[in-house]
């Protein structure tokens, strides 16, 4: 699996987190069961107030907020990196205001996949603004 960089995908569930992934192998990882295809890792964490809450921006109940699994398997951890729906991604920087108001994307834990999947659906203008975002981002 690689990145948004060609590189090896790198883990997006860090110490003292709850374990993200579709799997909930703390990757944002391939999987044909998946059909939100949770590729990008975002900081979900409503730390800084200025940033758009992924949770209410795309009116999601407020899971964002809770603590699951740890990322070592053991308790409870609050929920800081996470993988997201890439298409739920793109709804989120509409609903935030741009760009610049979401919280912050870990691009070496971001599946190349979703970089991708925007590339091949770039027409449609809320798809581009994701793509625009993540090149941004990432600096790609």
């Amino acid at each position: 699996m690689k990145n948004v960089y060609g590189e090896k995908l790198q883990s997006c569930s860090l110490n003292g987190m709850a374990k993200t992934g579709y799997l909930r192998d703390g990757m944002c990882a391939v999987d044909g069961s998946d059909i939100g295809n949770h590729h990008i890792c975002i900081d979900i964490s409503s730390v800084d107030k200025t940033k758009g809450n992924f949770c209410k921006q795309t009116d999601q109940t407020n899971w964002c907020s809770k603590e699951m699994l740890c990322n070592n398997g053991k308790g409870e951890c609050p929920v800081k990196n996470w993988c997201i729906c890439q298409w739920a991604f793109a709804d989120y920087i509409k609903n935030a205001g741009g760009c610049d108001k979401i919280n912050d994307i870990h691009c070496d834990s971001t599946n190349m996949e979703a970089l991708v999947a925007y590339q091949n659906n770039s027409s449609d203008p809320k798809i581009a603004s994701a793509l625009n975002c993540l090149r941004k981002k990432c600096n790609l």
